[in-house]
C-alpha cells in the first residue's frame, strides 16, 4: 500500500513540474525605471497590462504596447515556477538591444538595454502575474 501512494505521488509531482509549459500568464505592471530619463519610476499612467505565453524553450509576448508584434524571448533557465529568459534583436537605425526577463511565483521582471551611439539606455519593468489558462 506504501508502494501504490509512493508512485501516485510521485506520478502528481512529476506531471505538476510539466504543467506551466503551454500557460498564458497576464500581468500587471508595477513600475517601470528608466534611471538616464527619469531618475525614478514613470508614473502610474504609463503602467499596462501584459500577457504572454510559455513554451518549452520561449516566451512569447501575446500582448503589449511595447511591442507592435509579437516578441519571443529564449529561455535559458527552467526550474519549475522560476524561470529566466533572453532576448536580442536590432531596433530602430540598427541599435542594437538585449533582453532579460525573470519570473518567480508571479513576480515579473523584465530589463531592456538599448545600445545607442553614446550611452545605453536600461529600462526595467516589474509586474504582478497569474495564470490565466493552466495545462
Amino acid at each position: 500500500m506504501k508502494k501504490i501512494f509512493i508512485l501516485l505521488l510521485l506520478f502528481c509531482l512529476s506531471s505538476h513540474s510539466i504543467a506551466k509549459v503551454g500557460d498564458i500568464y497576464s500581468c500587471s505592471e508595477t513600475a517601470i525605471v528608466i534611471p538616464n530619463e527619469t531618475e525614478g519610476a514613470l508614473e502610474s499612467d504609463y503602467l499596462s497590462d501584459f500577457s504572454f505565453r510559455r513554451t518549452k524553450d520561449e516566451i512569447i509576448f501575446e500582448k503589449h504596447k511595447s511591442f507592435s508584434s509579437k516578441f519571443n524571448m529564449q529561455i535559458i533557465l527552467d526550474s519549475l515556477e522560476v524561470f529566466t529568459a533572453s532576448g536580442g534583436r536590432l531596433a530602430g537605425d540598427d541599435l542594437p538591444v538585449h533582453s532579460f526577463l525573470s519570473y518567480m511565483d508571479g513576480r515579473f521582471t523584465y530589463s531592456n538595454y538599448l545600445y545607442l551611439p553614446t550611452e545605453v539606455l536600461i529600462t526595467t519593468t516589474t509586474a504582478k502575474c497569474f495564470i490565466t489558462n493552466p495545462s
